[in-house]
């Protein structure tokens, strides 16, 4: 069978694995967009470094992150080091989701961490807290060294 490339999208996928496209799009949902004054997430991202949008107060939760677990046979790679967190020091590695990975690390122009992760084993979530007063549209960083 002879077929030409075409663009995919919602319509049109159908097409690349079946002689006769579908002509009811009935199945399709219409996905409306989510106010903008819908308060989402508690943080934004602004160049490289996460941001706090609301103001947090000593031991409130900044961010849930899910995680995947990873082979310890993969940290060979760099690329992989620099994303991974290690929640069991020397034996459980996850890869976080969310924007756990962008939170500024302590280093000499960051000294001082306002946030810490926590490890929630039962959930395989990262809980990240706040552990001073952090104000609105502060950067956070996040002490991970254990």
């Amino acid at each position: 069978m002879n077929r030409r490339i075409q663009h995919i999208n919602e319509y049109s996928w159908y097409g690349l694995f079946y002689d006769q496209p579908i002509l009811d799009k009935s199945h399709i949902r219409k996905i409306e967009p989510v106010s903008s004054d819908v308060n989402q997430c508690q943080v934004y991202m602004k160049g490289n470094s996460v941001y706090s949008k609301t103001s947090f107060y000593p031991g409130e939760i900044i961010e849930i992150c899910p995680t995947k677990p990873i082979d310890k046979g993969l940290l060979f790679s760099r690329d992989i080091r620099d994303i991974i967190f290690e929640v069991i020091p020397n034996e459980e590695y996850v890869i976080p989701f969310g924007y756990c990975q962008y939170y500024e690390i302590v280093n000499k122009y960051n000294p001082i961490p306002n946030c810490d992760y926590m490890w929630d084993g039962d959930g395989k979530v990262i809980v990240i807290r706040a552990i001073e007063r952090i104000l609105k549209d502060s950067k956070l960083v996040l002490d991970i060294r254990k």
